[in-house]
């Protein structure tokens, strides 16, 4: 079995500089890990415990994911949470399910799973605000399609 970590903040993180250790996960991260998994074999593992991040590398992160569950039908593949799949980590958590049911999801009983609309730092006038608050309306439609395409609940549902 190979192991995947998910484990660091999605995409920059802005926190590098108030600690000074970086600890992030990228695309390029996943992407190499998953380029480089054993043709021979059968099993992943995806472990999670991160505060989500970047909402664009996440989705590119799930995409990938998707992708190499799309073409390798042969691979158990198991999201496991071990910690923490908040924010866009929790859409991630979700990527390998949405292409065969059979790619279990674990959470352990004392994990936190949280999901929250999207959110960011807007500077500019009232023109600019607007803008920004259709942009983040888009993302969360978008966050809110892949919850309700995983759970079965609706719209209202998710947004509450």
């Amino acid at each position: 079995m190979v192991e995947l970590l998910i484990n660091k903040v999605i995409g920059e993180d802005w926190w590098e500089q108030y600690t000074g250790v970086q600890e992030e996960i990228s695309a390029n991260y996943v992407r190499d890990q998953l380029k480089a998994f054993p043709e021979n074999e059968k099993e992943l593992r995806i472990v999670i415990d991160s505060p989500g991040g970047d909402v664009f590398e996440g989705v590119t992160i799930f995409n990938i994911i998707r992708d190499f569950a799309r073409n390798n039908p042969s691979v158990k593949i198991t999201t496991y949470i071990q910690g923490m799949a908040a924010s866009m980590a929790s859409i991630i958590a979700l990527a390998a399910n949405a292409v065969n049911q059979e790619n279990k999801i674990i959470a352990e009983d004392n994990s936190t799973y949280m999901i929250h609309n999207a959110w960011g730092a807007v500077l500019g006038n009232e023109n600019d605000m607007r803008e920004a608050a259709d942009f983040f309306a888009g993302i969360d439609s978008m966050m809110r399609n892949v919850y309700m395409r995983k759970t079965g609940k609706s719209e209202d549902d998710i947004r509450s």
